[in-house]
């Protein structure tokens, strides 16, 4: 087993074992935001780096059992159902339900009482999403859809991949926004259970660009007409350097 196959098993038994936080945090027992110290730790930081650490070694042992015992396909299905299952339940019930039943994006009185120079990143984002009622269902159907998908075997793929964009639009939203620090470390945990599954995809992925890249064939025959459409597309693109 090459060292490239021990890394990807590493990754995916690492981030199965971090669902466990996140679920305990999207269940608000709060492993992450107690108010009282968690093991005498205050801060939140601390807190993150027990986390990740107990978890890499925990990681690094079931990974050298399972390469000894030579069921490996058995650690990446058991990696892969545990990464499908934690975002249907996140994303669904925590996000895309939120948007789609209860317009997740409701302001305070408060902060509509505010001047405008004095509302917070925060209330910002949510009264521009939350303007469109229409705009706030779409949202939620784009998180509730993919998240279907992963429950099921065949679709899980499709899934991992229109979830993919959607995880990073939450966090471009809560990193230029400064919207929690811990709903940017769920959210980039997530995007990271989502990597883990397109990971096992990986051969797939590969053999679609190859194949996939001469697919758009040239239809038109001699050098003359090759020229005229390298000249179009050279012309088109300095219009937008010139331009811009």
């Amino acid at each position: 087993m090459n060292i490239r196959t021990k890394l990807y098993l590493f990754y995916i038994t690492f981030f199965a074992i971090l669902t466990i936080p996140v679920i305990i945090d999207f269940t608000r027992f709060g492993l992450l935001h107690l108010a009282n110290p968690f093991l005498t730790l205050s801060t939140e930081t601390y807190k993150i780096a027990l986390v990740l650490g107990f978890s890499s070694i925990l990681a690094y042992f079931i990974v050298l059992i399972f390469i000894r015992k030579n069921i490996t396909n058995k650690l990446e299905y058991i990696s892969i159902l545990i990464f499908r299952f934690t975002l249907a339940l996140v994303m669904m019930f925590s996000y895309g339900f939120g948007k789609i039943a209860f317009k997740q994006f409701e302001l305070n009185y408060a902060a509509m009482d505010t001047l405008l120079r004095d509302v917070s990143d925060a209330d910002l984002v949510w009264y521009f999403y939350g303007r469109s009622n229409i705009e706030t269902f779409l949202l939620g159907l784009a998180e509730v859809i993919p998240c279907i998908l992963l429950l099921f075997r065949r679709t899980t793929f499709l899934g991992a991949v229109l979830l993919l964009p959607v995880l990073l639009g939450v966090i471009l939203v809560l990193v230029f926004n400064s919207i929690g620090t811990l709903d940017l470390t769920v959210s980039l945990m997530l995007l990271l259970f989502d990597i883990g599954i397109l990971l096992f995809y990986r051969k797939e992925i590969v053999t679609l660009f190859i194949s996939a890249k001469n697919k758009l064939n040239f239809p038109f025959s001699g050098n003359k007409t090759r020229l005229l459409f390298s000249i179009g597309k050279i012309l088109f693109i300095s219009n937008f350097v010139f331009l811009y």
